[in-house]
């Protein structure tokens, strides 16, 4: 029940062989950011004198056409996207990606700047971004790239403007979509304005059939202290935020005011505990599902199995992991209750090897018929969740939201119109199902 976009022809790459590639010119300080990404172990909070940590993160989707100008090939033009860190730093680098492409992309200069307003950055904060010295970075097929580290003062709450010039012509650039977040665009043909400091140039937002615009850009680092680390959100379109008017389509309910489920469990985690710095990432994909069925064309790239690793386990600081997935395993050819629970068991498994506290969701309703295979199947693995001790925690997302007499369905308070996504007042009762006292958080 998550947004239907076209499907897709070209195969996924497998995430467990990417890596983190840089220029052939890259500086010693950037090589050391800049290793492969392949031990889980990396992304772990180390207690470090100072280390990074990452501050805001979006899982990129795979290629797709989804009937709207965002999705169509980007041509000598800038592209200026709005991010919130969610932790403060002295110094920032970022990550960009290429990583479900064929062909190798290369990007001209990328600046980043406080937002004043709109499209508008705060003149005197414009800094232009690095890649091993260089002003523009090529990234190969299958591939993220880290920028040199960039002495810019991050504050958490603080929106940036990301802007990146494409100097060629890429089709089906890299994006997130379902951002819930207004980006801006320059036209095709009007060449760099990464260094604009007003937004004149930005005559397009990214709004259009859905909220999209997060092109290439995948997550921003920040450097700090001991005593820091990040709890990641993983999982589909409710940790996305998503939205949904009746007829499933995204109704921009939550556009612009930061009122994902992630984002008031940030806000509580600040309250509650203001010794200890956390951020929270949100690594969720619309339309992800937990299990990817043999054979098929999986229009969202990857299984929310076959990302784990690069979307949570080694993200920078990394202490604790929410894991909410399953709702589009159950709506969209619904597997067996031994799959999908062998899906569970091994990121359970790969998370503790990672040495990552893990806190699996149960399924929150679905507007299913109450004898349906699927509804079930859905109360046969929430029943599991609930009585397993192999994670390190469990969040009932599903006694959080249902409503009490139909437990099939939302509380009709929190449901946005499809019966599957919640409104703004759910995803506000989802994060408060976290109990805080069960996150790990850096152990200094």
């Amino acid at each position: 029940m998550s947004p239907v976009f076209r499907r897709l022809s070209v195969a996924a790459i497998g995430l467990a062989l990417l890596t983190i590639a840089v220029p052939s010119s890259t500086s010693p300080d950037a090589a050391a950011s800049a290793s492969p990404a392949t031990s889980a172990t990396r992304g772990a909070s180390s207690c470090a004198a100072t280390q990074w940590v990452g501050s805001w993160a979006a899982s990129p989707n795979g290629p797709d056409t989804i009937g709207d100008f965002t999705s169509r090939a980007l041509q000598d033009q800038t592209v200026r996207m709005v991010v919130r860190p969610t932790l403060s730093g002295s110094q920032a680098r970022l990550r960009l990606t290429n990583r479900y492409h064929r062909q190798s992309v290369t990007l001209g200069a990328v600046t980043v700047a406080v937002r004043e307003s709109g499209a508008t950055p705060a003149a005197s904060t414009v800094r232009q971004v690095l890649f091993g010295g260089s002003t523009s970075v090529t990234i190969r097929a299958g591939y993220d790239v880290l920028s040199d580290p960039l002495s810019f003062r991050v504050r958490a709450g603080e929106d940036l403007l990301v802007s990146i010039h494409v100097p060629g012509t890429v089709a089906d650039p890299a994006q997130h979509i379902v951002t819930n977040q207004t980006s801006y665009l320059a036209p095709s043909g009007t060449g760099d304005h990464s260094a604009d400091v007003d937004g004149a140039a930005f005559t397009r937002t990214t709004r259009g059939v859905f909220s999209t615009g997060w092109y290439f850009v995948a997550g921003l680092d920040v450097r700090g202290p001991r005593r820091i680390g990040s709890i990641v959100a993983f999982g589909d379109s409710i940790t996305d935020g998503y939205q949904a008017r009746p007829s499933g389509t995204e109704s921009f309910a939550g556009l612009d005011r930061n009122v994902r489920y992630p984002d008031v469990l940030l806000r509580r985690v600040t309250q509650a505990r203001p010794g200890q710095r956390w951020s929270v990432l949100n690594a969720g994909v619309s339309g992800n599902r937990l299990l990817r069925p043999d054979g098929s064309r999986d229009r969202y790239r990857t299984s929310a199995q076959r990302r784990f690793t690069i979307d949570a386990l080694v993200s920078p600081g990394v202490t604790d992991v929410i894991v909410l997935i399953g709702t589009n395993d159950l709506t969209s050819r619904p597997g067996s209750r031994s799959n999908l629970l062998r899906g569970y068991r091994a990121l359970i498994s790969e998370a503790r090897a990672a040495r990552v506290a893990i806190h699996l969701a149960t399924v929150p309703p679905l507007g299913l018929r109450p004898n349906s295979s699927a509804e079930r199947l859905r109360q046969a693995i929430n029943r599991w969740v609930r009585q397993q001790r192999l994670a390190t925690s469990v969040i009932d997302a599903d006694a959080a939201l249902r409503d009490q007499r139909r437990p099939q369905l939302l509380r009709a308070a929190y449901d946005s119109g499809d019966g599957v996504h919640p409104s703004t007042a759910g995803y506000q009762r989802l994060a408060q199902a976290v109990r805080l006292g069960q996150l790990r958080g850096a152990r200094c």
